[in-house]
């Protein structure tokens, strides 16, 4: 990797964004390159300083003293009635029940928009690295429509065992897998081609079942679920329809092995 392909990447390195064989690239590239390295170091002095206290302005004291002398004092201003009191802790007490309400549904609406947040960043991901496996020289780490020795294969390098199945009599042609990086840990990508198109499925251990999603992204389908212990999100320029299929035969054979 040169320097224009490291600085290319760089920002995305930073973050964590890049699969795995791109990190090892651009880490080995910057081991080598003072100048690459430098502009690494300044970009991670900058989200440090970003993150500092010194962007933040702090009111000063005189300011806050000024405040409270502009405002208006009323010394003489009378005891409430008993009865007053009474009307405004019922209406605390409303107020009280209404924001615990509000603030119930305010954390089960962020629980939903981070799981929609977290679900849009891993298919953006997943397409990434299914366009960057097409237009470069790394479709397959091992060629194979064997599905017992991808199998082996991928248990001897993740220590598990990821849904990799013979679908060429429903038109779907295993062709072979290799090591890739989403949602910030090395996962299973398994290879196929219907036709012309390529299929990327992905797959890697989930700790919770979700139905199956299908979402258009990039001119791509991105077909996600999970179930038995296992995530799955396959890619492809198919119709919806057509990845949906191809999600549902992996589902079913993933059931044949319980």
């Amino acid at each position: 990797m040169n320097c224009e392909e490291t600085q290319c990447l760089l920002h995305a390195y930073i973050d964590a964004e890049l699969d795995a064989m791109n990190s090892l690239a651009v880490e080995q590239h910057l081991q080598g390159c003072a100048a690459c390295t430098r502009d690494y170091e300044s970009y991670q002095a900058l989200r440090v300083a970003m993150k500092g206290s010194s962007l933040y302005f702090q009111a000063p004291t005189s300011l806050q003293k000024r405040i409270q002398l502009s405002l208006p004092k009323n010394e003489h201003a009378p005891h409430p009635a008993r009865r007053s009191s009474w009307l405004w802790l019922s209406a605390a007490a409303l107020l009280l029940l209404l924001l615990g309400g509000l603030g119930f549904w305010g954390i089960t609406q962020l629980h939903s928009n981070s799981s929609a947040s977290v679900d849009n960043r891993i298919a953006q991901a997943a397409v990434d690295s299914h366009e960057r496996s097409l237009v470069g020289d790394h479709l397959v780490d091992i060629l194979s429509s064997d599905p017992n020795i991808l199998k082996a294969w991928f248990e001897s390098k993740l220590g598990y065992s990821p849904p990799v199945a013979d679908l060429k009599p429903q038109g779907f042609t295993l062709v072979g897998g290799r090591l890739d990086f989403l949602d910030n840990q090395t996962v299973a990508a398994i290879v196929y081609k219907c036709g012309n198109h390529v299929v990327t499925l992905f797959a890697w251990p989930a700790t919770q079942n979700v139905e199956l999603r299908t979402l258009s992204l990039q001119g791509y389908y991105v077909t996600h679920w999970a179930k038995y212990g296992m995530n799955c999100w396959a890619v492809a320029d198919l119709d919806e329809d057509q990845l949906q299929q191809f999600a549902h035969l992996i589902g079913q054979h993933i059931e044949t092995l319980l």
